[in-house]
């Protein structure tokens, strides 16, 4: 064998390799979601919650609410929150970006039973 194909064979070999080798190297992987400020409540739970629901009603299906306040003697807001982070990472080290979702629902309360429902979810990434 001639000493340029004995080079090209190598050269091939090793585009080969690399071709191979590259979706390893460029691989992503995905951290542990954390909430990164609020409390993870169960949201698919929330359509459960119906003008008229009572408080002991939402509370054993959602849990505590993160935050309450008093908006007047005869209205409070619940809110129930949460941002869940998903670390992406290449190569198990290298940071890439983190993926964030939000989770938000506030109750308005009139006495003890729900009056006005607001809910919002979004997703979106942090470089």
């Amino acid at each position: 064998m001639s000493r340029a194909a004995w080079s090209f064979r190598r050269w091939l070999l090793a585009v080969c390799l690399c071709a191979l080798g590259s979706p390893g190297l460029s691989a992503c992987t995905q951290g542990d979601p954390t909430v990164a400020v609020g409390r993870e409540f169960p949201m698919e739970r929330s359509v459960a919650v119906k003008k008229g629901s009572s408080k002991r009603e939402v509370e054993d299906l959602l849990g505590p609410p993160w935050r309450v306040t008093k908006l007047d003697e005869r209205r409070e807001q619940w809110r129930y929150y949460a941002r869940i982070e998903v670390p992406q990472r290449i190569l198990y080290v290298i940071p890439n970006r983190t993926d964030i979702k939000e989770q938000e629902l506030t109750l308005i309360f009139v006495g003890n039973f729900v009056d006005i429902i607001d809910k919002n979810t979004n997703n979106y990434a942090e470089e």
